[in-house]
C-alpha cells in the first residue's frame, strides 16, 4: 500500500471544539501522549482531550482517534497527529496568532500508529506504522516547513517511540510483531543509520525519551502489563540490562520536561499516574495518581432477536440498551432499557405482538481482556392477545453473555457485541401456553463508547 500526502492537506476531518474546564472530573483515557507535564489522550469517547500541568484544567480537541501523538512546538505551541478507526492519519496544532486549535487536516490514509519527534536542529520527524504493519517516516526542517515524502522501512512492528538523539538525529524503538523491541537510529536527515539493535523484552506498548546528558530511557509494557526500563546513559555505551519497576500499566507516555523525565502510565481502568525521574543514575520516584478512572455511560444499540422454537417463533426488533460501567471497568448495569414491541406473529390461538419490558436485572460484569461481558435480566412479555380463561404474560429470566451460544465477543476496537441468553418461560397465572417453553434471546449491537 502506497502511502501519500495529500498536496492541499485541506480536507477537514471534524470541527475542533473548545471546552476549558477546571475540575478534574473526566472520562478514563484509552491512549496517551505527553509533552513536558502537559497530557493528550483519547478518552472513552474517542476525543482527543489537552491536560494542562495541573492536570485539573482541560480542553477537548475533538477528533475521532486510537492513537495519539504530540508534539511541542519551537515557541511553546504544540501539535496533535491522531489515527482515526478508518487508518487515516490526521493533525491539528495551535497556529501561531492563537492558542485556539486548527481544523483537523489528513496526512494519510494508512496509518496504524504514530510517533513524532523533533531533533536539536528543530526538525521534526514522523515515524508510523503503516496499514500493512511497515515502518514509514517522513520530515521537514521546522514548525513553518510542509512535511515532505514518505519512506518505507523493511520493518514490521505493532507500537513503536520516537525520541531525539544527541548527534541531532533520531531514535526509534519498534515493537516487532513477536513483541521484541528494537532499536533504530536516524541521522539529522531522518534517514535510517546504522544496524538494527535487538533489545528483547515482551513488550505490549513502549516508551522512549532523551535523558539530559544525551542518552535515553526505553520503558516496556510487559507480560501482565509490568513496566520495565532499559536506560543508556552513556550514548558510546550499550544499555542496561531490563530493570523491573515495581508497577504495571496498559500504556505509557514518556517525555523529558527540563533536566526530569515525566513517565505517565494508564491502567486498564483509564486512571493515569506519574512518576518522574530527576538525574541520569537516579531512580523513578513513586507513581502518583493524576487522573482518577470514572463511571462510563456507554449504549448498546442494535437489534434484539427473539426464538421460540416450540411456538415457531424468529422475530427481531431494534433495541437501545444504556449501560454504566464502574470506574475499573468490571462491573456493569443497565440504567435504561426502553420497552419494544414486536411485529405481529402467528400463534395457536391467534396473531399477537410481544411488548418486551425490564422488569429486573442484576450487576452483570466485563472481562475486557477476553471480550466477555455478561448482564443478567428478567425481561417481561406482554402480549397483545387476550383470551378467555387462559393467560398469555410471562417473564423470562437470562443471562446476556457473549460467550454463550449465539453470541460474540465483544470487539476492542469496534464495540461490536453479540450477547445470547436462554431460559424458559415463567408464565402468569394456571393455564398459561408458554409457561416452560424455552427461549433463546440475541442482542447484536455496538458500545459508544467503548467500555
Amino acid at each position: 500500500m502506497i502511502k501519500h500526502l495529500e498536496t492541499s492537506c485541506s480536507v477537514i476531518f471534524a470541527s475542533v471544539t473548545w471546552l476549558l474546564a477546571t475540575s478534574a472530573a473526566a472520562q478514563g483515557y484509552k491512549e496517551l501522549a505527553a509533552v513536558g507535564v502537559d497530557l493528550f489522550g483519547v478518552v472513552s469517547d474517542d476525543s482527543v482531550e489537552h491536560r494542562y500541568a495541573d492536570f485539573k484544567s482541560f480542553e477537548s480537541l475533538g477528533g475521532v482517534a486510537t492513537d495519539v501523538a504530540a508534539l511541542g512546538l519551537a515557541d511553546g505551541r504544540y501539535e496533535v497527529f491522531i489515527v482515526d478507526h478508518n487508518d487515516s492519519l490526521w493533525r491539528s496544532r495551535q497556529p501561531t496568532d492563537s492558542y485556539a486549535w486548527t481544523e483537523w487536516e489528513q496526512l494519510d490514509t494508512a496509518t496504524k500508529q504514530v510517533s513524532v519527534a523533533r531533533a536539536a536542529s528543530g526538525r521534526v520527524e514522523l515515524f508510523v506504522i503503516g496499514s500493512e504493519g511497515a515502518l514509514w517516516n517522513m520530515g521537514r526542517e521546522n514548525d513553518e516547513t510542509s512535511f515532505g515524502g514518505w519512506q518505507r522501512f523493511d520493518f514490521d512492528g505493532t507500537q513503536l517511540a520516537a525520541a531525539d538523539a544527541a548527534d541531532g538525529g533520531f531514535e526509534v524503538a519498534l515493537v516487532g510483531a513477536e513483541r521484541a523491541v528494537q532499536r533504530l537510529h536516524f541521522n539529522a536527515a531522518g534517514e535510517l543509520d546504522g544496524d538494527v539493535e535487538s533489545l528483547g523484552g515482551d513488550a505490549s506498548d513502549v516508551a522512549l525519551a532523551s535523558l539530559p546528558g544525551g542518552g535515553h530511557s526505553l520503558i516496556s509494557v510487559g507480560a501482565s502489563n509490568a513496566l520495565s526500563e532499559r536506560r543508556r546513559v552513556d550514548p558510546a555505551q550499550g544499555w542496561s540490562d531490563w530493570q523491573d519497576l515495581g508497577h504495571s500499566a496498559t500504556r505509557v507516555a514518556l517525555t523529558r520536561a527540563g533536566d526530569a523525565l515525566q513517565l505517565f502510565s494508564m491502567d486498564d481502568s483509564g486512571a493515569v499516574a506519574r512518576a518522574q525521574l530527576t538525574a541520569a543514575d537516579a531512580n523513578w520516584s513513586q507513581p502518583e495518581l493524576i487522573l482518577e478512572a470514572a463511571p462510563l455511560a456507554s449504549r448498546l444499540q442494535g437489534r434484539a432477536r427473539l426464538i421460540i422454537p416450540s411456538l415457531n417463533v424468529d422475530k427481531d426488533v431494534p433495541v437501545t440498551i444504556d449501560l454504566r460501567f464502574s470506574a475499573d471497568r468490571s462491573e456493569v448495569s443497565i440504567s435504561a432499557f426502553p420497552s419494544v414491541v414486536t411485529e405481529p406473529f402467528d400463534t395457536p390461538f391467534g396473531e399477537t405482538t410481544s411488548t418486551v419490558s425490564l422488569a429486573r436485572s442484576a450487576s452483570g460484569e466485563l472481562l475486557r481482556d477476553q471480550g466477555i461481558l455478561r448482564l443478567p435480566v428478567t425481561l417481561h412479555f406482554d402480549q397483545s392477545l387476550d383470551l378467555p380463561i387462559i393467560e398469555e404474560d410471562g417473564d423470562l429470566s437470562v443471562t446476556l453473555s457473549s460467550d454463550a451460544e449465539g453470541g460474540q465477543l465483544l470487539d476492542a476496537s469496534s464495540g461490536e457485541v453479540s450477547l445470547s441468553g436462554s431460559g424458559r418461560f415463567d408464565g402468569v397465572g394456571s393455564t398459561n401456553p408458554i409457561d416452560g417453553q424455552s427461549a433463546q434471546i440475541v442482542v447484536t449491537g455496538k458500545l459508544t463508547p467503548r467500555p
